[in-house]
């Protein structure tokens, strides 16, 4: 009970969460209903056991006369073989010592050299770069005598510098044989070299950083995909892109026959791209203008598959990786020249076992146990933390990262794109939208996702992004679209119809711009090795352009045309390349696939002066050619001065900013187009200094809030006395219950920096929701009950993450019931109708051997309420073992609620409950 993890019937639940709960404990747990119990290393003895089991030393010389010959042949045989067996034993023992001294001496002249190195490359980095080994560069590091600070190139994250360094003095005083990474996986030592298990995005990294040997095996996690922290953990990309194009060696990855299946249909996509590339593009092209430089992708694509160390050929998926297979008993086995690695799939992880093909009968030994759990870093920030207060810009970018998925001291290139005073995300990079929340930058804030390729540098935090809160935007073409949707449901095992519905898709052409946030950007696809776009944004009457990944070489380009890959209106897009914008970020990456530094240095002193390179590390970087990287973090955010007077048809920017901000919220949601005039008509400006009051405990309902700008602070006392303190950030709101229920505010409001609100007094608010269905939600509010539903939230580990917002949508759906012992909550083949929150007591399944559930846990038929228009069975009988209290959501309430936030919803599906 309360393991916190989503769990599906048929299991052993709360058994097998014991085993968990133990597991991530660091204690070792055997379920009472198997025989397999952790190994123990036991010593041979120097016996023999006869028919009567009693033992006979083998220096001892039984009588013959009371032996018969069977006895005397079986104490010969059995003499004979412990004989071989000590000798055996002796020289094993002999040389396992001279091995371990050796290995012994070995690792302490490594441990040297690798300290020695450390200080070398510690002492490189201070001055050369003013990077800290844990890739998380502090501000104003200084480079080279007389020069510049280098950039930053990454946001910090203090948790994994923390997990970094714990593990740097783990590995520098013990030695361990097994290792945790701090991006999560497990890294063990065997003498064929290390096995990984769990690959999560820029994993490679971690081993760059640490020193360690990069893995050559890796065994995919038996679940591929961590849906509460919304990172795929089965990101094999780039180990094996490193193994092939830096170490010219395969990935051997360890899998079972349906992992195969899979990560073939991935790497279709992350390699080489769509099977049909050119399927959408009539759809894509809409002008005669467009269709003139129409890109042939299924030639382009075809150009950059030929394999770089055999030119003649071309890559395939067993090109870059070997698989190996669990048999039928979940042993998977390896052999190189001298050792043979058999790695055992159990219960809770992986036993890995090897032996010495150069020792004469010699037996397996087991050398490490592996938990298959991948502990991946916390990416939940503390909704109550002290927040920073970030000065939106009109137009401008936040980099997130700048640079690539081999460089082991930056974070992959993404960052936001704002206009209009919202923020567009561009291939963020895994957790970066935590990081930003305590940069004073809330999810809320950032509505919209710009996806240029599907390579896992650039889409590993997409799918974060898109389950962090509320329901965003996905901008994308088409056939970019339709890989990301086919490469994540393979690594989710979800329908693509489900994947689809979690986000909005904005399909974007390649001659017509995309309208946004009182701006617009146009979409053109680059050169590159699967589906990739850059794009062009305006606003204000200013421009900012983004390369994306592509190869902006002009006599490659030529050439290409030469050769028939690209027609001549391609060409002329591709190698006129708009260096007129008043900000422009470029890649400057590795060629064949990237754009060399060295190209950009070429260009002249007044575009490099408005140019920032990308996706680039500083290693080897020509900072001298005039070219600089672009720095991380917000106080490093460009700013594009822009005319704020410049109209977009016809409306002024604040009016689009004001109806997106309102747009964005789940109170709003339903609203009909027709109330916009309402809105600008009615809706005020207030402003508060830092440590105003704004409402105050006993104060009458006389307004409706919107936060625009700023951090408020919440204070309330629960029914037990105990003061409770929350924060507010912008786009939270607060006021309309006691505007509809007309009791007093229960809690204080004040401000935590300076303020800014939007404000409806009590009969416009009234007014505009009349006759929408939030009237109903808010008007069937008890108050009297709302601590004791906030409480139930509160306990159960996934909804307690859930924002103030999102618990607060929770609560104005969710209705108190009362039940006694015994009750039937519901029945099997019943039609489902509503899910529920226990709140105190005991529920339980009939017919499951699940142990019951206390206060907290939610349960559902999550498949059922999905199913809007269908009514399906339950398949379970529900009832109360004890007397108990529970908030009762109804289906269509619960189905509009998961929907708007697809986060929870990935959590729900697939289980009947949670706690």
């Amino acid at each position: 009970m309360g393991c916190g993890i989503s769990q599906e019937i048929g299991a052993p639940a709360h058994k097998g969460t014991a085993v968990s709960e133990a597991r991530q404990a660091g204690k070792e747990t055997v379920p009472a209903n198997t025989s397999e119990a952790p190994p123990q290393t036991t010593l041979r003895e120097n016996t023999l056991n006869l028919d009567d089991g009693k033992p006979i030393k083998v220096t001892d010389t039984p009588d013959k006369a009371t032996l018969s010959p069977k006895r005397e042949k079986q104490i010969s045989t059995d003499s004979k073989m412990l004989r071989r067996n000590i000798r055996q034993n002796s020289y094993f023992q002999k040389t396992q010592a001279l091995k371990i001294d050796s290995e012994i001496h070995r690792a302490r002249r490594h441990i040297e050299i690798f300290r020695a190195q450390l200080e070398k490359n510690d002492k490189v980095l201070e001055e050369d770069t003013g990077t800290p080994r844990d890739g998380s560069p502090e501000k104003g590091t200084p480079g080279p005598e007389g020069a510049k600070p280098l950039p930053k190139q990454g946001l910090v994250n203090k948790k994994m510098k923390r997990v970094y360094h714990a593990t740097r003095h783990s590995i520098d005083s013990f030695s361990p044989v097994v290792i945790s990474l701090p991006r999560g996986g497990m890294y063990a030592k065997t003498s064929a070299g290390p096995i990984q298990v769990g690959l999560p995005p820029e994993t490679i990294k971690d081993c760059m950083s640490l020193g360690l040997e990069l893995p050559r095996y890796y065994v995919l996690p038996k679940e591929r995909f961590d849906k509460r922290a919304g990172i795929n953990i089965a990101e094999f990309e780039f180990p094996a892109y490193f193994n092939f194009f830096v170490k010219r060696s395969k990935v051997c990855l360890i899998v079972t026959e349906e992992d195969e299946d899979c990560i073939r249909r991935v790497f279709q996509e992350t390699l080489f791209g769509p099977v049909d590339a050119n399927e959408f593009l009539h759809e894509e092209y809409t002008t005669d203008e467009g269709r003139a430089r129409q890109a042939d992708l299924a030639k382009e694509l075809g150009y950059f598959r030929m394999n770089p160390f055999k030119p003649d050929e071309k890559m395939e998926i067993d090109t870059l990786i070997d698989f190996v297979h669990f048999d039928s008993g979940g042993v998977a086995r390896l052999t190189d020249k001298k050792v043979s690695i058999e790695v055992h799939s159990k219960y809770d992880g992986y036993v890995i076992k090897e032996k010495s093909l150069e020792i004469e009968e010699d037996d397996f030994r087991e050398v490490a146990r592996v938990s298959d759990i991948v502990d991946l870093p916390s990416h939940i920030y503390n909704m109550n933390e002290c927040l920073e207060d970030f000065a939106v810009p009109q137009f401008g970018a936040t980099f997130l990262g700048t640079s690539h998925g081999f460089d082991a001291n930056g974070t992959t290139t993404g960052f936001v794109l704002w206009m209009g005073g919202r923020g567009i995300m561009v291939d963020p990079p895994p957790n970066s939208g935590a990081i930003l929340h305590t940069q004073g930058i809330p999810a809320r804030m950032i509505d919209a996702i710009i996806l240029t390729h599907c390579h896992a540098d650039h889409d590993a935090g997409t799918f974060q992004k898109i389950l962090q809160e509320h329901r965003v935007t996905v901008l994308a073409t088409e056939t970019i679209m339709s890989s990301f949707l086919r490469k994540y449901s393979a690594l989710c095992d979800l329908d693509e119809d489900l994947m689809n519905s979690l986000f909005n898709f904005q399909p974007v052409t390649q001659d017509q711009p995309v309208k946004i946030h009182g701006g617009q950007i146009r979409f053109f696809y680059t050169l590159h090795a699967i589906p990739c776009c850059a794009f062009q944004a305006e606003f204000g009457g200013k421009k900012l352009i983004y390369s994306g990944d592509t190869c902006y070489i002009p006599e490659r380009i030529n050439a290409m045309h030469e050769k028939g890959v690209i027609n001549a209106g391609r060409r002329d897009q591709l190698i006129n390349f708009d260096f007129t914008s008043d900000v422009i970020l470029h890649e400057a990456g590795v060629p064949p696939l990237h754009t060399p530094a060295t190209e950009l240095a070429k260009l002249p002193e007044d575009v490099k002066e408005r140019l920032y390179c990308v996706h680039v590390g500083v290693a080897n970087f020509p900072f001298d050619s005039g070219l600089k990287i672009a720095s991380c973090g917000t106080e490093n955010t460009v700013v594009i001065p822009v005319d704020q007077t410049i109209e977009t048809n016809g409306v002024d920017n604040s009016s689009i900013e004001m109806l997106d901000l309102i747009g964005s919220l789940d109170i709003f949601r339903d609203l009909p187009v027709s109330k916009a005039r309402d809105i600008f008509q009615s809706v005020k400006h207030e402003t508060y200094g830092k440590g105003a009051d704004i409402l105050k405990i006993g104060d009458a309902g006389k307004k409706f809030f919107i936060i625009e700008k700023g951090h408020v602070l919440v204070r309330s006392t629960s029914s037990s006395g105990q003061a409770v303190e929350r924060f507010y950030g912008i786009g939270d709101y607060f006021g309309e219950i006691s505007l509809m229920t007309g009791v007093q505010h229960q809690s204080s409001y004040s401000a935590r920096t300076d303020v800014q609100c939007l404000t409806l007094d009590k009969l416009e608010f009234m007014k505009l929701i009349r006759g929408t269905d939030i009237q109903r939600r808010i008007k069937s509010i008890d108050n009297s009950v709302l601590e004791e539903l906030w409480n139930a939230i509160n306990s159960n580990s996934v909804l307690l993450r859930l924002t103030e917002s999102q618990k607060t949508g929770l609560q104005a759906i969710l209705k108190k019931h009362e039940y006694r012992e015994g009750d039937i909550i519901w029945a099997k083949d019943d039609v489902c109708k509503f899910g529920i929150l226990v709140s105190k007591g005991a529920v339980e399944f009939s017919d499951q051997t699940v142990a019951p559930f206390g206060p907290g846990a939610w349960i559902a038929e999550v498949e059922c309420l999905l199913n809007k228009y269908e009514d399906m069975p339950l398949a379970f009988t529900l009832r109360a073992k004890t007397a108990c209290t529970v908030f009762r959501g109804n289906k269509l309430d619960i189905y509009n609620y998961l929907l708007y936030n697809p986060g929870l919803l990935m959590m729900m599906t697939g289980t009947f409950f949670m706690e």
